[in-house]
């Protein structure tokens, strides 16, 4: 839980931080929301310092689908080309029955019109160009790992952050901004918002989590993200076979 002091307790202490940022912005959090937050600032001329509470930065995540609109984001950081080079890109959606018969198609990305495609691509590819980008752009020195977030304050108009830091003490740091990209149990999103709770599961698991997939596909319509002009040809030859027998 966030610690929030009292406006009294502790602040002479917090007027004179372990790291002063000056008029650079500290991003909390270094998944794909904060490396991306980081890419665009620095692009339009400020100097952020990303926070990440693990010590090291290790691939994980699955495949996931980059929409016409977040690549056009990522196209202005010139990032597309690698994008490109490591993902695919669906030219169309289609939902099939158990027995292989489509159900329903629709075009996706330049072949629905837009001006920027639609990528498939794992996660951790994605992470990985993104953060070697940061590291090539902004600086090494400027992603400061194994920072815990522990509160966000102001103090006489700069932004205050304080993390537990590597060595397990505490860390004072003060910005321009803070911008809070911590992921899903944000603990700056705790300090605003006390009221709201922890998020709730909604009871759904993801196919990675589904012990035996085979079984999975017994219980549920197929799906895929056909990039070939026959998407039947998609369909695992093995899941043909435990529905069709």
């Amino acid at each position: 839980m966030l610690d929030v002091p009292s406006e009294q307790s502790g602040e002479a202490d917090r007027k004179h931080p372990d790291q002063d940022l000056g008029d650079g912005v500290a991003v909390v959090g270094a998944g794909i929301g904060g490396l991306v937050t980081a890419l665009s600032l620095h692009q339009i001329g400020f100097e952020p310092t990303v926070f990440e509470s693990v010590t090291e930065i290790r691939p994980a995540g699955v495949g996931i689908n980059l929409l016409p609109h977040s690549i056009r984001e990522l196209d202005a950081l010139k990032l597309l080309d690698e994008l490109a080079a490591h993902a695919i890109e669906p030219s169309t959606l289609a939902y099939f029955a158990k027995n292989g018969m489509e159900i329903w198609s629709e075009p996706r990305g330049r072949a629905a019109g837009y001006a920027w495609p639609q990528l498939s691509i794992h996660r951790a590819e994605l992470h990985r160009i993104l953060l070697e980008a940061v590291r090539t752009r902004i600086g090494e020195a400027n992603i400061r790992l194994g920072h815990r977030l522990t509160r966000v304050d102001s103090i006489e108009g700069a932004a205050n952050a304080t993390f537990d830091g590597p060595s397990g003490s505490s860390v004072r740091v003060r910005a321009a901004a803070i911008v809070a990209a911590d992921g899903i149990h944000s603990v700056a999103r705790a300090h605003f918002y006390p009221h709201q709770g922890p998020p709730k599961w909604s009871g759904a698991l993801s196919p990675d989590e589904i012990s035996d997939i085979t079984e999975g596909y017994r219980r549920t319509a197929g799906f895929a993200l056909a990039a070939l002009d026959d998407p039947t040809s998609l369909i695992d030859r093995d899941y043909r076979a435990t529905t069709e027998s």
